[in-house]
């Protein structure tokens, strides 16, 4: 980034000759005027300047539009247009090869731009779908189907520079083609484009590797206004905020109506449970569903009746009845009086409602103090409950001054009052961003910690000032431990704003225990060696140790009592059993190189380079950390896994053949899981939105299996040896 922040490299974007026909008139896009701001003029003058010293590019965005990706794209191809040249520079000829995300249906938008003038004004690019690499011929941009082959070395004559969208599991996800994507790096390609809306741990290597640039708010406080009057993006609306409005944020939390008895008394049980691993899963969800609901529990219900993706307190609970039906002793009555509790609670809420009493006020006196007021929810659901809410409330909901919008469609506005209904999950952006000067939020107390910590973090470094209220709280109420560790997810939140690599959680956790923070509101406790699934959207499921995952990393959870997942899926005992002694015998493998990389002097390059010696095929380090941290089962070359052993451990070479029938035994149980979990995962990410098939979308769900969530972990805590 230029020492004069986002305006003056927006302003040697704008002042480069070749760009002036495209991009100094703007363009015209479905009727509309479409003019890039700072934002993603200065994306195009970082990555410019990176091609031009044949330099790869990363790109964070967690604004959610697509103007960056479209700018960047527009600005490589109009930089290598022949046909106009400008001030005597004439475009190289090369072209631009996009592996996008399709499902963010911004490559349509490529087609539909044409230029701002006067008459007929024909398509700005000749764009080609391909499904195999050896399809590139002579055409300007090329952007690659579902499913997309390598199949050849790549045309460095014709291609100049490659976009790469990481939003798109198949290029991020390290069991799919994000090892063929980083190995990229290594070979003879053209300058890559990488494009991310979240920095994630296995993006390490290409951030290591590339020139960064990342969009904060921040950042955009450096944006010139008067660049910035006439552009039409979002991230024009946040340019303006940030750099001519001083922010003010009100957190305001209300206490429970009772004091905070039922609550105190139930985040006990709560944290008891998720430690002891009873059914953490539904523990969390009722929890946090009854505790961030910006009305009535009865309201929700109602508005969610016959929606089957959508759960009530009433379907939680008599999934958490079932599940102490099945355990024992103790913990099945702690269970029991866990569900008691959440129905007593339900009862005071339903009963009163300080939030939603609130946000009634917020909307009535809208009108009459005569401010624009928004009022933000999660989605069509919590949007249609609220209305719902105020229809039985016998409120009204005024046609002037007070509205109420989704995250999905709320936009930074210049004027007026953003009120957040509810606490928001932590990589939302309105954390980040603000959507306009004057930010109010609505929460329990026992999340108001945690809101005011994501929005400090995200506005760090800005001018806003914040403030804090405390309506109808009593010494007795307070935060819970499950929502507390503020400062842990404020620095991570601030290391993925700046695009900052996190180092892995081996650096982080030491001891014997640890304990993990979910994004769902769990907190456990395991030891360092325990397991979680992950579901790396392959159709495989792999079992990672606790000590090789880190902050930021997706895992699955289960809801049976036993939380496993062979007793999950494996109908019988000898299945379940057999399974495991093969996870046991690949372990002796994998123990082999933790030894002696993990915890020896062996670097993962050494390694690699030593393997490759025995006669592997192995080109990339990154291949051999995902053997080792357990995310790839083993090498896709049987002969690989003797080579490890004869590299690093020569008398165990004689049990290689063993270790591999174990690997493909796991593979296949893993695929059999895969195809169940995958309708779960698939489904519960369908949950709150409309599902819209796609081309980046082929498989269709067919059913929707209860008993596993995918989760980010968004802590970890080691902790003192017991």
């Amino acid at each position: 980034m230029s020492t004069g922040g986002l305006g003056d490299s927006a302003s040697k974007a704008r002042n480069r000759p070749i760009f002036e026909r495209w991009f100094g008139s703007g363009f015209i896009e479905d009727d509309s005027k479409l003019y890039f701001a700072d934002t993603e003029m200065a994306a195009i003058n970082s990555v410019m300047e990176a091609i031009e010293q044949t330099e790869s590019s990363y790109i964070y965005d967690p604004l959610p539009t697509n103007d960056v990706p479209l700018a960047i794209c527009l600005a490589y191809l109009r930089s290598q247009d022949t046909r106009f040249p400008t001030d005597g520079v004439v475009g190289a000829g090369k072209s631009l090869m996009a592996l996008p995300a399709l499902s963010q249906g911004y490559v349509t938008r490529f087609d539909e731009l044409r230029e701002d003038g006067i008459g007929r004004n024909p398509r700005l690019l000749d764009r080609q779908c391909i499904q195999q690499l050896s399809q590139v011929h002579d055409d300007d941009f090329y952007t690659a189907k579902h499913g997309f082959e390598f199949d050849q070395s790549w045309p460095n004559d014709r291609i100049g520079a490659i976009f790469i969208d990481l939003r798109k599991a198949e290029w991020r996800e390290p069991s799919r083609r994000l090892e063929t994507i980083i190995d990229l790096l290594d070979e003879d390609t053209p300058p890559i484009i990488f494009y991310t809306d979240t920095n994630r741990g296995v993006f390490d290597p290409i951030q290591d590797q590339s020139n960064n640039f990342a969009i904060t708010s921040e950042l955009l406080t450096t944006a010139s206004p008067g660049s910035t009057a006439k552009a039409t993006t979002m991230a024009a609306g946040y340019e303006r905020l940030l750099a001519t409005s001083d922010l003010s944020v009100s957190c305001i939390s209300f206490g429970y109506p009772d004091n905070g008895k039922a609550i105190n008394k139930l985040r006990e049980m709560k944290n008891k449970l998720q430690e002891r691993g009873l059914a953490p899963m539904e523990v969390g969800w009722v929890y946090n569903l009854l505790t961030k609901l910006p009305v009535k529990p009865e309201h929700w219900a109602d508005a969610v009746t016959g929606d089957f993706y959508q759960s009530t307190v009433k379907d939680l609970v008599q999934g958490l009845r079932g599940i102490a039906q099945r355990a024992n002793g103790q913990t099945a009555e702690l269970l029991i009086n866990y569900v008691q509790g959440i129905n007593h609670l339900q009862g005071i809420l339903n009963k009163e409602h300080p939030v939603q009493q609130a946000l009634f006020e917020a909307i009535e006196k809208a009108e009459l103090e005569g401010i624009n007021r928004t009022i933000v929810v999660k989605d069509d659901h919590e949007h249609q409950a609220l209305l719902h809410a105020i229809n039985m409330e016998n409120e009204t909901m005024p046609e002037n001054y007070a509205s109420i919008q989704t995250l999905d469609d709320i936009e930074p506005a210049t004027s007026g009052e953003t009120v957040y209904a509810r606490p928001f999950e932590y990589n939302s952006h309105p954390y980040q961003f603000p959507l306009c000067s004057d930010i109010t939020t609505y929460q329990f107390v026992t999340w108001g910690p945690t809101v005011l910590g994501q929005i400090k973090s995200g506005l760090d470094n800005t001018n806003a000032t914040f403030e804090t209220q405390v309506i109808g709280e009593t010494k007795s109420q307070g935060s819970s431990s499950g929502e507390g560790n503020t400062d842990t997810r404020r620095k991570y939140q601030r290391n993925q704003q700046n695009g900052r690599s996190r180092g892995s959680s081996k650096s982080q956790v030491t001891g014997s225990k640890v304990r993990v923070e979910l994004s769902n509101g769990d907190v456990r406790t395991v030891g360092l060696h325990s397991k979680f699934p992950v579901y790396n959207d392959s159709g495989e499921i792999a079992r990672v140790r606790v000590e090789d995952l880190d902050v930021g990393d997706d895992i699955l959870l289960l809801s049976t009592a036993t939380d496993d997942i062979y007793e999950m899926y494996l109908d019988s005992a000898k299945e379940q059993d057999k399974i495991r002694k093969c996870g046991r015998t690949v372990q002796q493998w994998r123990d082999v190189l933790q030894s002696n990389i993990t915890d020896g002097d062996t670097s993962y390059s050494d390694a690699l380079r030593m393997i490759r010696a025995a006669g592997s095929d192995v080109t990339s380090k990154i291949t051999v950390r995902l053997w080792t941290n357990g995310r790839t089962i083993g090498p896709s070359d049987d002969k690989d896994v003797s080579r490890v052993l004869e590299v690093f451990q020569p008398e165990l070479k004689p049990r290689a053949p063993a270790i591999v029938q174990s690997m493909k035994q796991i593979r296949r149980t893993h695929q059999k899981i895969g195809q169940r979990a995958r309708r779960a995962v698939e489904a519960e990410m369908c949950v709150g939105s409309e599902h819209k098939s796609t081309s980046d979308d082929l498989d269709s769900i067919d059913g929707v299996e209860e008993d596993i969530t995918q989760v980010s972990i968004e802590a970890m805590e080691k902790l003192s040896n017991e």
